[in-house]
């Protein structure tokens, strides 16, 4: 016998339906969930890597900021070091100059063109702390002040400028000024010293300006006043050349380098092509006159006091006499290394007569000299080169005057004769014919330019009067030009980028 099977009821069939739609929609709502969850899961890891590479970019542009900074104050921390590199005397021995290139020791990459180059190479003048910018070149220097030798190149590649960062400085050119050269620099910080590849890259240029001081005294007047007395009485500076072919002395055109310096009052009613100083302050009195150059007025503006040399008897009072006279046509005047041949105690000069002093580089000791006929009785030197000078110590020009015509020095420099006034006095300078020399008085002594001639040289006295139509030359050669004795540094043009 069979057994009948009862079918499904209907409303079970429909729960059973029911049961697979809710399952279905289950489903659906965690796959929704799932890929709502993997976006946001997604999101959340980039904004957690954007994060971190804008906290990365952040950390590298300050590291490289530091970096650019740090290479800043290293420059200005060996300024006395570098300087002598760009002077007048040293700065054509060590670089050339020409059209811009990138030198054989530059990295490949930031490869920049440069418009100097070290001496007699295509080598780029750069100091770097990585192989990534290329190799250091520069050239070795002296201190300025101690004279002690300097290694640019070790110096820098023994630095820390700060972290994971490769750095350049790199000479991009060099302006000249007054012969010496001002360096301008661009400086490359990038981050990831061991290999930078990825990161910040920072650029600066680093100008410079050379620092120097007046070394010179010029001319000068002590504890009593410095004056020119009309529009006339201008002074200007000059260079003298020396042709050995010709054993002659030139002098070069007008420049701007006269110096006047004094410890109280200067009164100018001309033009100084220079600079005027003095100590006291308010002490410079301009009654029409004008100043191109420097003007200082203050304590420390001069350094510079008066020599107090001892007078012919105190000096030569031990030797025995000696007087000549200039009979013959020219007379010899010679000096040696002992005081008996450096003494002369009376030097006349008769009428139409001379005499030569013919030694230099070794004193003479004077306590008369005496032209017995004005313009007719002349003094004159043997033309001398480069670094050799005639120094006299006198007592007295008798009548306390010397003329243009009687002191004839213009075959020389100016700087190569120097004669000391070793009494209390006055000098009076006057004629009509130029006049070189350096006249050096005491602090009691007054000297006075009171003629129509122009006078190259300088003169240091307790007082200096010039007046007429006399006109002032300085010799640059005493020192007037300023001395290079630092140079700054300033960042300036930054730019910044990723990379």
């Amino acid at each position: 016998m069979k057994t009948q099977k009862t079918p499904p009821h209907p409303k079970s069939q429909l729960r059973s339906r029911d049961h697979g739609y809710v399952l279905l929609g289950v489903l659906i709502v965690v796959a929704v969930s799932m890929i709502i969850t993997a976006g946001m899961l997604t999101s959340a890891t980039g904004t957690l890597s954007t994060r971190k590479v804008m906290e990365s970019n952040t950390k590298n542009f300050y590291s490289v900021e530091r970096s650019i900074n740090a290479v800043t104050a290293w420059l200005q921390s060996n300024s006395k070091n570098i300087v002598t590199a760009f002077n007048s005397t040293n700065f054509h021995n060590n670089f050339d100059l020409g059209d811009p290139t990138v030198g054989d020791n530059e990295g490949t990459a930031f490869a920049v063109p440069t418009l100097i180059k070290m001496k007699g190479s295509s080598n780029a003048v750069q100091l770097t702390n990585s192989s990534f910018f290329g190799t250091s070149a520069f050239p070795a220097t002296t201190n300025i002040d101690s004279g002690a030798s300097f290694n640019a190149a070790t110096a820098f590649q023994g630095t820390d400028f700060g972290g994971d960062v490769s750095v350049r400085l790199l000479v991009v050119w060099a302006t000249s000024t007054d012969g010496h050269y001002q360096p301008i620099f661009r400086v490359d910080a990038v981050t990831g010293q061991s290999g930078p590849e990825h990161g910040v890259h920072g650029i600066n240029f680093i100008k410079s300006s050379l620092v120097a001081s007046n070394g010179g005294v010029g001319y000068f007047a002590s504890l009593g006043d410095f004056q020119t007395s009309t529009p006339n009485n201008e002074c200007w500076s000059y260079q003298y050349t020396w042709n050995a072919a010709t054993s002659t002395w030139s002098r070069g055109a007008a420049r701007s380098n006269c110096l006047i310096t004094g410890l109280d009052d200067i009164a100018l009613k001309s033009a100084i092509h220079g600079s005027v100083m003095t100590n006291k302050t308010q002490g410079i009195n301009l009654v029409g006159g004008s100043i191109s150059g420097q003007r200082c007025e203050g304590a420390g503006c001069v350094s510079y006091t008066l020599p107090n040399y001892p007078n012919w008897a105190a000096r030569c009072g031990s030797v025995p006499v000696r007087d000549v006279a200039g009979t013959a046509a020219t007379l010899a005047i010679t000096s040696g290394p002992t005081l008996a041949e450096q003494c002369y105690r009376n030097i006349t000069i008769g009428a139409n007569k001379s005499v030569k002093f013919t030694t230099p580089n070794q004193p003479y000791y004077i306590q008369n000299i005496t032209p017995q006929n004005n313009s007719n009785s002349q003094v004159f030197f043997t033309t001398v080169g480069p670094s050799n000078k005639y120094t006299l110590y006198v007592d007295n020009f008798m009548g306390g005057q010397v003329n243009g015509n009687q002191l004839v020095a213009t075959n020389l420099a100016p700087n190569q004769l120097e004669i000391n006034l070793t009494l209390d006095g006055t000098l009076t300078l006057n004629g009509t014919a130029a006049m070189n020399g350096v006249f050096i008085g005491r602090e009691n002594f007054t000297i006075k330019h009171n003629g129509n001639f122009p006078f190259y040289g300088a003169y240091r006295s307790g007082a200096v009067s010039v007046i007429g139509n006399a006109v002032l030359g300085y010799d640059e050669a005493l020192g007037g030009l300023p001395v290079l004795s630092d140079i700054n540094f300033t960042l300036f043009k930054a730019s910044q980028r990723y990379r």
